[in-house]
C-alpha cells in the first residue's frame, strides 16, 4: 500500500505541474527573439543579428546496413565519417563509415575490448582516434586511445575520469573530463597540459584560425584555450538564441561552428554579432530533436543521420544546394502561426512531407517576430492575404476571431470528409468548442480532462460547488485549513479563471462581469489564501492533507485511465470528483488547439495537416486523449484488460461523458488578473476594488477588440 499510496503522491504532483504550467502557455514555451535581446541586458548574454539564406536544398535519404544506430559525426577536409553500433544476430558491433562529397564511401569496424564501448571519436587529415573505456567487475576502468591501427594505454585514467570530446589538431588531441581540458601527444595520448573551466566543459571545438574554445552549457560560457595549454580564458557568452541549440564543430563549413536549433541550422563566427541561418530543418521534414549526428561535407553540403520512434534503424540523410527552380505549382507551401512553437511540431512536420511531399511547410511564431505587437499584427493578418493557412490557437482571442468570421467551421470540412465524419468525435467536447451559433472554430490535438478530488464524508453532500460555499466551509470547518494543498494565491489566480471565464466574460455580448455576485466570491477565496509555508499542514501532501481532511480538493489533470484507477484506489473508492468550484464535473483542457483562418490560401493542406495531428496519438506528449470518440473507449478497454478496476474506469468514463465546458485560456486576460489581483494580495486594495479595476480593464480590452 505504501508504495501504491507514493505513485498516486508522484501522480498529484505531476498533474499540479501540469495545471501550473499549461496555465502559463504560450509564455512558458519558449523565449522570444526580442525578448531575449531584453533578457541578454541583465544576463551578460550578447543578442545576435541574423541574416537568412534563401538557398533551396535537395534532400537524400538512405540506410547503411553496418550502421543501427548512429552515435556522431565527424567531419574531415572534404569528408564526413559517421560511426555507431550494429546488431544483427544479436551480436554487437561498431564500425566507422567515411562519405565522400562524389558520393563514395568506406567501411571500417572498430576494434574494442570485451565489454568495451567508446566514449569520443574524431578524424584529422584521415587518421581516427577514438577513446575506448572497459569498466571491471571491481569497479576499475581502463582506458584506450586507438587508431585503426594500433591502441595505446591511457595508465593516467581510470574510473573516476570521464574522457569525452576529443578533437585532433595535428599532433594534438584536446579532450573534456568534468570541467577539466586535458591536451595531450600523439600516438601514445600522454597529457601535456591541463586547464581548468569554472563549470563541466559540454563541447569542443576549433575555430576556424585553429584556436580551442570550451563551451559549458549550464553557464553559457565560451572559453579559449592560451597558446600553452594552462589557462582557459573566459572570452564571452552564448547568445540567448542558440542556448536550447546544440553546438557543432564548423569544419568544412567556413564557420568557427554550427548551432542546431529548435528549427533551424546556423553557422556562426564567434567574434562576429551576427550569425546566419542557414535553413529551416521543417523545409525537408527533418526534426532537429531526432538527429543523432550531423555535420557539415563542404561546399554547403551537410551529411547526418536521424532517428524515429518505433523504427529499428537510424535513417541517413545527405542536404545539398540545388539550382533547380521547382515547377511552377508543383510546390505548395503551407504555412502554420501562433503565439509559441509546439514541441511536437518538428514531428508533425516531417510526418506531414511524407504524406504530403508536395507541401514546403513554414512556421511563423507571431511572438518572437513581433512581441508585444503580435495579436495586433496576427489580426491584422487575418483579415487580409497575408493569413496564415493553419493558427494554433492557445492564448489568443479565439472567440474575437470566431465572432468576426475570420474562421473557418470545421464542421463543413468534416461533412466534406468521408474518412472523418463529426459523429466520430468525443460529442459533449464538440458541443463545449461550438459557438453560439452552432459552429466548430477549433480543434485541439488531444484533451485532457481537468477535475478535482474530494473526500465523500466532507463534500459528499453538495452535487456541486461554487466560491461562495468553499468560503463558507473554510470558515465553518474545524479542520480545513485550506481550499487546495501548497498552491498559492498567485498561481490560484491565474489557472482557476480557466475552468470558469464564461462566467465572467460575456464573449457573445462583449460585457465583462467581474463585479458579479460570483467573480466577488471568488475574489474573496482568493483573499483569504495564505502562502502555503504559512499554513500549519500535519500533512506531508496533497493526498495525506485531503486524507485527513485538512483541505477540500486534490487537483486532478486526468492523463491515463491507469492513473484515475490508480488514483481512485487508494481512498478505496471514497473519493467523489465534484470538478472545480463554479464549473461541476470537469472541464477539458484542450492540448493544442488549431483552427483554419477563413483567409488560408491552402485550406486542404491545412485540414490534412490538422487531421494529422487530432488522429494520431504520436503526438500526444502530455499524455490524454484524441478528441475521436473510439480513442478514449479504446483506452478504457486496455486499461481493463491490464486489470484496472472496472468500478473506477466506469466513474472516468461517467466524469468524461458529463463534462460540458472546455477549459480556456486568453493571454490578455490573464494577464489582467495576474496585475490587478497582486494589488489584492499586497494589501493594497479590497476585494471591491479588484474586482472594480479588473471588471473595467476586461471592458476595456473587449471594447477595443470587439467594436
Amino acid at each position: 500500500m505504501g508504495n501504491r499510496r507514493w505513485n498516486g503522491v508522484l501522480l498529484l504532483i505531476l498533474c499540479a505541474m501540469l495545471l501550473s504550467a499549461c496555465s502559463k502557455q504560450p509564455k512558458c514555451s519558449g523565449q522570444t527573439r526580442s525578448d531575449a535581446a531584453a533578457a541578454a541586458e541583465t544576463t551578460d548574454a550578447p543578442a545576435v543579428a541574423l541574416t537568412v539564406v534563401s538557398g533551396r536544398y535537395s534532400t537524400g535519404f538512405f540506410t547503411s546496413d553496418k550502421l543501427s544506430v548512429v552515435s556522431a559525426a565527424a567531419a574531415d577536409d572534404g569528408a564526413v565519417y559517421l560511426w555507431g553500433r550494429n546488431f544483427q544476430n544479436e551480436v554487437e558491433s561498431n564500425w566507422l563509415i567515411r562519405y565522400n562529397a562524389d558520393g563514395m564511401s568506406e567501411e571500417y569496424r572498430l576494434s574494442l575490448s570485451k565489454g568495451g564501448y567508446i566514449t569520443s571519436l574524431d578524424v584529422s587529415v584521415g587518421e581516427v582516434y577514438y577513446f575506448e573505456r572497459v569498466d571491471a567487475e571491481d569497479e576499475s576502468a581502463a582506458w584506450f586511445l586507438h587508431t585503426l591501427q594500433a591502441q595505446e594505454t591511457l595508465d593516467w585514467a581510470d574510473a573516476g575520469n570521464d574522457l569525452e570530446n576529443l578533437i585532433v589538431s595535428g599532433a594534438l588531441a584536446y579532450l573534456t573530463d568534468g570541467k577539466t581540458l586535458y591536451t595531450c601527444s600523439l600516438p601514445e595520448g600522454r597529457v601535456l597540459q591541463a586547464a581548468n573551466a569554472e563549470t563541466e566543459i559540454t563541447t569542443l571545438f576549433c575555430r576556424t584560425d585553429g584556436t580551442v574554445v570550451a563551451y559549458c552549457e549550464d553557464t553559457g560560457n565560451l572559453y579559449e584555450l592560451e597558446a600553452g595549454g594552462e589557462v582557459l580564458t573566459k572570452t564571452g557568452t552564448l547568445p540567448l538564441l542558440f542556448r536550447s541549440g546544440k553546438l557543432l564543430p564548423g569544419t568544412n563549413s567556413g564557420y568557427d561552428c554550427l548551432v542546431l536549433g529548435q528549427a533551424e541550422l546556423f553557422g556562426w563566427k564567434i567574434d562576429e554579432a551576427s550569425a546566419v541561418q542557414l535553413l529551416s530543418f521543417d523545409a525537408y521534414g527533418l526534426v532537429p530533436n531526432n538527429i543523432s549526428a550531423f555535420a557539415p561535407m563542404g561546399n554547403g553540403s551537410f551529411l547526418g543521420a536521424a532517428w524515429k520512434s518505433g523504427e529499428l534503424q537510424d535513417r541517413l540523410f545527405r542536404l545539398e544546394p540545388s539550382e533547380e527552380a521547382a515547377e511552377p505549382g508543383s510546390e505548395r507551401i503551407l504555412k502554420l502561426a501562433g503565439l509559441s512553437r509546439p514541441m511536437v511540431l518538428s514531428s508533425a512536420i516531417a510526418d506531414f512531407k511524407a504524406l504530403r511531399p508536395e507541401y514546403t511547410v513554414e512556421y511563423t511564431d507571431y511572438a518572437e517576430l513581433y512581441g508585444n505587437q503580435a495579436l495586433q499584427q496576427l489580426q491584422l493578418d487575418l483579415m487580409q492575404e497575408n493569413a496564415p493557412d493553419l493558427l494554433f490557437v492557445n492564448g489568443l482571442p479565439f472567440e474575437l476571431y470566431g465572432k468576426r468570421d475570420l474562421l473557418e467551421n470545421l464542421y463543413a470540412w468534416m461533412d466534406a470528409d468521408d474518412s472523418c465524419a463529426s459523429t466520430d468525435f468525443t460529442q459533449n467536447l464538440l458541443k463545449a468548442l461550438e459557438s453560439a451559433e452552432h459552429k466548430l472554430y477549433q480543434m485541439p490535438q488531444s484533451y485532457s480532462i481537468v477535475t478535482t478530488a474530494g473526500m465523500r464524508d466532507l463534500a459528499g453532500s453538495r452535487s456541486d460547488w461554487t466560491y461562495a460555499a468553499v468560503n463558507e466551509e473554510l470558515v465553518n470547518s474545524k479542520t480545513l485549513l485550506s481550499a487546495f494543498y501548497g498552491e498559492t494565491g498567485e498561481s490560484l489566480a491565474v489557472t482557476l479563471p480557466l475552468y470558469i471565464l464564461p462566467t465572467f466574460v460575456d464573449y457573445e455580448n462583449a460585457e465583462a462581469h467581474f463585479d458579479s455576485a460570483e467573480a466577488a466570491s471568488f475574489f474573496t477565496f482568493l483573499s483569504k489564501v495564505q502562502p502555503h509555508a504559512q499554513i500549519p499542514y500535519t500533512a506531508e501532501n496533497e493526498l495525506e492533507a485531503l486524507e485527513r481532511g485538512e483541505i477540500l480538493f486534490a487537483q486532478l489533470m486526468l492523463l491515463s485511465p491507469e492513473q484515475f484507477a490508480e488514483t481512485d484506489a487508494l481512498f478505496d473508492g471514497k473519493l467523489i470528483y465534484p470538478g472545480y468550484p463554479d464549473a461541476a464535473g470537469g472541464s477539458f483542457y484542450l492540448n493544442l488547439p488549431m483552427a483554419i483562418p477563413a483567409a488560408a490560401q491552402e485550406k486542404d493542406g491545412a485540414w490534412a495537416f490538422m487531421k494529422l495531428l487530432f488522429s494520431s496519438d504520436s503526438y500526444a506528449t502530455r499524455g490524454g486523449w484524441l478528441p475521436l470518440q473510439s480513442g478514449f473507449e479504446a483506452s478504457i478497454k486496455d486499461a481493463l484488460a491490464d486489470g484496472a478496476s472496472e468500478e473506477s474506469l466506469q466513474k472516468l468514463a461517467q466524469i468524461q461523458e458529463n463534462i460540458c465546458s472546455a477549459a480556456y485560456y486568453e493571454e490578455a486576460i490573464t494577464d489582467i488578473l495576474a496585475d490587478e489581483t497582486s494589488y489584492l494580495f499586497a494589501g493594497a486594495r479590497t476585494v471591491e476594488e479588484t474586482a472594480e479595476r479588473i471588471d473595467q480593464r476586461v471592458q476595456l480590452y473587449l471594447t477595443e477588440q470587439w467594436g
